[in-house]
């Protein structure tokens, strides 16, 4: 097996990293496509379809909107599968700005 780097340190890091980017992929899919055939694909796969995605990000309004480009072939998958991820954070996390009455931003996902 080969690192990128010549020292143990940089290889270390570069090592967390990759390991990060894989148990996102797989906790992603699991919780993002439950049910779905896009979960059990290939990395390949994922990163033709769904990381290069056509989409917009707009924020207005204290809510943060991505607009998907719906002549994507998995356009409302996705959407279903962002709003789905959206769904499961906590509705008003505490932190010492919500309990100072600052409201967090709200991430939709919209197909267009």
């Amino acid at each position: 097996m080969y690192f990128p780097f010549r020292g143990f340190d940089q290889n270390r890091i570069w090592s967390a990293i990759v390991a990060l980017a894989g148990d996102f992929q797989a906790w992603s899919g699991m919780l993002a496509f439950a049910g779905h055939e896009i979960r059990r694909w290939e990395p390949k796969k994922l990163r033709m379809h769904i990381y290069t995605l056509p989409a917009t990000i707009a924020s207005t309004a204290r809510r943060t909107v991505v607009h998907v480009k719906n002549t994507v072939r998995w356009a409302k998958t996705i959407v279903a599968g962002l709003n789905r991820l959206r769904d499961l954070q906590p509705e008003r996390p505490w932190t010492r700005k919500s309990w100072l009455g600052a409201n967090p931003r709200k991430i939709e996902a919209k197909e267009g």
